[in-house]
């Protein structure tokens, strides 16, 4: 018999379903997280008078404050690089951890869990935190699955 081009003869290893999920919510997170991050830089840079009256109007002790445009185009543009380039380094580390590299499982559960931690800080005064927190925690929680560990320590071949 002739063995299929590409066939190295190695068995397959099965990828557990929880890495599956993990990775999966890694990645929707992650594009979630693009597209909020790029919506709030074309608002800011579009209409920031609209947004400062938003903020204005949620928190009205913000305009005892030297909150000015220029501050806040800022403030969001540091925290849109920040949270991309996150997110880009959770991505990859997904793509790793889903191919059983136990480095990229590690760098993964490393951004679930701070990014868990950062999430719980952040919803005490954002509600809106509470579905990323989930997120995080959730993926976390399935990577340190018994099948996930063993699946990224087992030799790749």
């Amino acid at each position: 018999a002739v063995a299929p081009p590409g066939a190295t003869g190695a068995p397959r290893r099965r990828r557990p379903n929880a890495l599956l999920w993990a990775c999966a919510l890694t990645w929707a997170g992650c594009a979630l997280a693009l597209v909020a991050m790029a919506t709030s830089l074309a608002l800011v840079f579009a209409a920031p008078d609209l947004l400062l009256d938003e903020l204005y109007r949620q928190n009205p002790a913000l305009e005892n404050e030297d909150l000015t445009v220029s501050v806040l185009r800022s403030t969001v543009a540091i925290s849109s690089a920040v949270v991309l380039g996150w997110s880009a380094v959770a991505t990859l580390f997904a793509v790793f951890a889903w191919r059983g590299r136990r480095w990229g499982w590690t760098g993964l559960l490393s951004c679930a869990c701070a990014a868990s931690v950062l999430c719980l800080i952040g919803a005490i005064s954002s509600p809106v935190l509470l579905a990323p927190l989930a997120l995080c925690a959730v993926s976390a929680g399935l990577l340190l699955r018994p099948e996930v560990r063993a699946f990224v320590q087992a030799p790749s071949f």
